[in-house]
């Protein structure tokens, strides 16, 4: 007997403070969302930059740590592409907002 289809439901935008699944991200940049996650020992001061870098978009980021980040600082994934950042910095911040508004609800079910 078959099993059972079970729809993956999509991480809907906001601030976690667990990472999210990899169905959840991936559903949720189907729907057009960017998913920025960081790697969980950031310092607090940059973790609270970073939510309000998603609360300029709150309707179209999700932010959340992300355990598996082992190089990269930070990452950013949208439809079909992703920005990874070795060090967050000035030009991180910069690059995740151009980032972001270039390629924000580009996902084929958004």
């Amino acid at each position: 007997m078959p099993a059972a289809f079970v729809p993956v439901r999509a991480a809907r935008p906001g601030v976690y403070r667990r990472p999210v699944t990899r169905a959840a991200r991936q559903e949720a940049v189907r729907d057009g969302l960017a998913v920025v996650e960081y790697r969980p020992d950031l310092a607090e001061a940059t973790r609270d930059r970073l939510v309000g870098v998603q609360r300029a978009a709150p309707g179209g980021t999700v932010l959340a740590p992300s355990a598996g980040l082992r190089a990269d600082q930070l990452s950013v994934t949208t439809y079909g592409r992703q920005l990874r950042c070795p060090a967050v910095n000035a030009g991180a911040f910069d690059a995740l907002q151009l980032f972001r508004g270039r390629y924000l609800g580009s996902g084929p079910d958004g």
